[in-house]
């Protein structure tokens, strides 16, 4: 059974196909609306076209970013550029779960692997749009939007002055793709400024690129006489190394950095190599460049919380109060700064409160510019429960305190540890004892 559809460009354009294939005449509506649904599904949407639907779209996007948000305390750095790439793919997503229309994602497991923590707190973030399409996100939808959510944390870099080299992105595997590999490589070469296409085509009137990074997905690399890098959208750390590898060769040879090849030239030259074999092999050492550092782990739960951030019977009268008192452990650690609470609170008299993420459980947090000194995760328990005006979730027991401040290593594994904690009812329980050693020995178990 399909829903009615909303009058909109895919609508009209499967109308005038059937009309001018002549066969308006033997399509009743259902099968419109159904041929309606896959040309939907298979669309990006934009949120600058005025359609039917575009409110209903933005809000599902807006509640899966705040949903997102809620869970890590992170803020994208730019909310209208994000808010624009979901949701572009929001819409189809949208479609394909109302209709039951199937995707595949070839990088399904791979996105798990390389973003296993991440993975599972968008898992999380679209729940409460699920209701809204009447289905759950099935694995694909979820990898493709944790691709979008990985930019935030792939180091983006600011455009640099137009005196570095140009660089062009081909992909074809979507918005999502296209994101998450122009993250990766811009953290990978920040000397690059980059550009994105479908083709080489696409580019025709500007300056030509220096290099070419074509994603595997395309059928045919470009024929050019362009320097072609081929790349996953998704890349480990060894095969980011290999790209590294290439990725210098090629520009060190434009920037006049000589290779091997060109040394022992030179040596030939003026010097009588007695054993050029044994020479290269010296040499291929000294050109073959260092394994990169390897990545700063990921701070775990156990990395921002200890039993000394774990506050038992703490008594409030107000919201106002309870957030304060929720503070207090980590601005007795120094970790955050009394504009960190005062913005926190100011926030959330505007917006609402949008730190309570579950039923009794709030987890405090604000942008890291207003205070927040070291990575910190603190705990505080109510001997009664505070209303904090939440219209679901009221009123709070349960009092996370997040501090992460700027250029702090991702710490979603901890933020997925603690999701997984809040999922059992035995943490609870635990809680209430009102116990800090009980408490803090029901953090470590989780952690087994």
């Amino acid at each position: 059974m399909h829903w009615p559809l909303p009058d909109c460009p895919e609508k009209r354009f499967v109308q005038g196909l059937l009309k001018e294939t002549g066969s308006d005449g033997f399509m009743v509506s259902e099968e419109v609306s159904w041929l309606t649904s896959w040309i939907l599904g298979i669309s990006f949407g934009s949120v600058y076209e005025d359609t039917e639907d575009c409110l209903l779209i933005a809000d599902i996007t807006g509640r899966i970013m705040s949903r997102f948000e809620q869970l890590t305390g992170i803020r994208a750095p730019c909310q209208e550029d994000m808010f624009t790439r979901l949701y572009s793919h929001i819409r189809p997503a949208y479609y394909r779960l109302l209709f039951g229309i199937p995707i595949l994602n070839p990088l399904t497991e791979k996105v798990k692997q390389e973003y296993p923590d991440l993975y599972q707190i968008v898992a999380r973030a679209v729940k409460p749009a699920c209701s809204l399409a009447g289905r759950e996100f099935p694995e694909d939808e979820i990898a493709y939007l944790t691709m979008h959510f990985a930019v935030l944390y792939e180091g983006m870099h600011p455009a640099a002055a137009t005196s570095r080299s140009r660089a062009l992105i081909l992909c074809r595997n979507g918005v999502g793709s296209s994101a998450v590999l122009h993250a990766v490589l811009t953290e990978l070469f920040p000397q690059l400024a980059f550009e994105t296409a479908d083709s080489l085509d696409q580019g025709s009137g500007r300056m030509p690129p220096d290099i070419i990074f074509a994603a595997r997905s395309l059928t045919r690399v470009p024929d050019t006489d362009i320097p072609v890098v081929t790349v996953s959208p998704v890349m480990d750390e060894q095969e980011k190394l290999l790209v590294l590898r290439e990725v210098n060769s090629i520009l060190g040879q434009e920037a006049g950095t000589p290779d091997l090849d060109m040394v022992l030239s030179a040596v030939r030259r003026c010097c009588t190599i007695q054993n050029e074999e044994e020479l290269r092999r010296m040499l291929q050492g000294l050109f073959t460049p260092r394994k990169p550092p390897a990545p700063v782990p990921a701070q775990g739960l156990l990395g921002m919380m200890d039993p000394s951030l774990i506050a038992v019977s703490v008594s409030c009268a107000t919201w106002q109060e309870a957030v304060r008192r929720a503070y207090q452990p980590l601005a007795l650690r120094e970790a955050i700064t009394e504009e960190y609470i005062q913005h926190t609170i100011a926030t959330m008299e505007i917006a609402g409160p949008y730190v309570v993420i579950a039923p009794h459980v709030a987890l405090l947090h604000t942008e890291a510019r207003h205070g927040a000194r070291q990575p910190a995760l603190s705990l505080t328990v109510f001997e009664t429960p505070v209303v904090f005006s939440h219209p679901e979730n009221d009123p709070v027991k349960y009092a996370f305190a997040l501090s992460v401040p700027q250029g702090t290593p991702s710490h979603l594994t901890a933020m997925a540890g603690l999701l997984r904690l809040l999922e059992d009812p035995g943490f609870y329980a635990e809680c209430d004892t009102q116990d800090r050693e009980r408490i803090w020995a029901s953090v470590c178990g989780h952690l087994d």
